[in-house]
């Protein structure tokens, strides 16, 4: 089992983002099992619904262990409707923890979510939806506050650079409508989750050279340690960008460092252990290694 957090470092605080692979409650619609035979969810049961579900948390406590304290605001993406957050909050680590979800367009029904400890407060939420009748996941736009700091937080998980590219002209849409919004927001901004994109591609460069966002995971990246994998290539499409007034030591919550967690029990031949890999079912976690930022406290 895994151990409850002690938050014993009062110093920083975790912010954390984890691609969870198609996280579905197992169904008993007909329809969904016959298309679940030529899917990532082949034979999805109970007993492997709830074996991912506990994986996740005890993934949570190496993370708490590893730094001393559970992230207090964590975003997720591909989780398919309420009942897997509830869930995952009903495990002992998560007490005093909620969410916020809202159903997209997305046409196999997985979506964005942000999870964060009940002292957070927060503002305003809602989903973002640049181009109209397009099915795929919209973008998750909390405002909160965390010590005394206002933050905008953008959860994203944009389209994908399979189907020989035909996603790509989508994804840059969404990139250049989150440009605008990022320009006209004055408060920090923090975008977080799996943009599809490595850190050194042109459109992500773009957006962090006109808006002052600055992303930590492209020096990661250009060190070869990767998020995830397509076959031999090394990929680091999970990433935080945040506010250049992150990194200035007059405020109240500061750039520390960015990591990402692989530890042994995720991996194998370093590699995240997925759970399926087609329709063979291999009983990990993600195809994704979690990743977060450390922010000082000042």
């Amino acid at each position: 089992m895994y151990n409850l957090p002690t938050n014993e470092d009062d110093t920083r605080e975790i912010i954390a983002f984890y691609n969870l692979e198609n996280l579905f409650s197992p169904s008993t619609n007909k329809e969904q099992k016959r298309q679940n035979k030529f899917s990532g969810t082949n034979n999805w049961n109970t007993e492997r619904y709830q074996k991912k579900i506990d994986k996740i948390g005890q993934v949570f406590s190496e993370i708490t262990k590893y730094n001393g304290l559970l992230p207090k605001i964590f975003a997720i993406c591909e989780v398919a409707g309420e009942q897997p957050l509830r869930d995952l909050l009903a495990l002992p680590i998560f007490q005093n923890y909620q969410y916020i979800y809202f159903k997209s367009n997305d046409k196999r029904g997985i979506n964005t979510a942000l999870i964060y400890h009940q002292e957070v407060e927060i503002l305003d939420k809602k989903p973002l939806q640049f181009i109209e009748n397009y099915f795929t996941r919209d973008i998750l736009y909390t405002k909160l506050r965390l010590h005394g700091e206002l933050i905008n937080i953008f959860v994203v998980h944009l389209p994908s650079k399979r189907d020989k590219g035909r996603q790509g002209p989508f994804r840059n849409i969404i990139i250049d409508e989150l440009r605008n919004f990022l320009l006209h927001t004055k408060e920090k901004n923090i975008v977080i989750g799996d943009f599809n994109t490595n850190p050194s591609d042109d459109n992500l460069q773009n957006l962090t050279h006109t808006t002052k966002m600055k992303n930590p995971f492209l020096d990661i990246y250009g060190q070869h340690i990767f998020t995830n994998f397509y076959g031999k290539m090394g990929l680091s499409y999970d990433q935080i960008l945040l506010s250049e007034d992150f990194f200035k030591k007059s405020e109240k919550l500061t750039f520390d460092k960015v990591e990402i967690f692989s530890s042994d029990t995720i991996k194998q031949h370093g590699r995240p252990v997925r759970t399926y890999a087609g329709t063979r079912y291999l009983g990990g976690i993600s195809d994704h290694f979690p990743i977060f930022v450390k922010l000082k406290k000042q």
